[in-house]
């Protein structure tokens, strides 16, 4: 009972961090074993701790899932208007679009496409209140999650003009 050696991985990525005994002792057992010395036992603990090793996680069923790459696969679907049943115009500019993805990533989008606004049954959306670029942008960040990258050109003090100006517009044009 008191020469019991166990050896136990902790692992910091795992969902359980404790461990428990699989054998306990019955308390009249303890007290009576050579364990107990002037009503005191001693717990003696090794512990290693082992910096840069990692195990892989465990996949259920032995199923490795690839890394989402869902932002690509969408930012593609705009770029290619495969599929598109809406049409913004923006200061001359025609942006091809799905209803689905603009409704599920933003409630305006959802409300002005799907909801009761006139909108729902326009095939042609016309937009007279954002810059053609800033809403090709907005509409890049709504199906990717990312901004796109934008051409800077510096002025003589060195500030990046087009990515302020850029940066302001979408600020403005996502509150609202």
């Amino acid at each position: 009972m008191c020469s019991g050696l166990q050896t136990r991985t902790f692992n910091t990525s795992s969902t359980n961090s404790g461990w428990g005994v699989q054998k306990f002792a019955k308390r009249n057992e303890f007290e009576a074993s050579n364990c107990l010395k002037n009503d005191a036992f001693t717990i003696k603990c090794t512990v290693l701790v082992l910096k840069g090793t990692r195990l892989r996680p465990t996949t259920p069923y032995g199923i490795t899932v690839p890394p989402s790459n869902s932002n690509q696969q969408f930012a593609s679907l705009l770029e290619s208007g495969n599929g598109a049943d809406v049409t913004f115009v923006v200061k001359g500019e025609k942006f091809r679009a799905h209803r689905c993805v603009l409704a599920a990533k933003s409630t305006v989008f959802n409300a002005e496409l799907l909801g009761c606004m006139r909108e729902k049954w326009t095939e042609t959306i016309t937009v007279d209140d954002i810059e053609a670029p800033v809403f090709k942008s907005m509409l890049y960040f709504i199906y990717s999650d990312t901004l796109p990258d934008f051409e800077q050109s510096s002025n003589n003090d060195g500030e990046n003009k087009d990515l302020i100006f850029m940066a302001q517009h979408l600020l403005v044009a996502a509150d609202r």
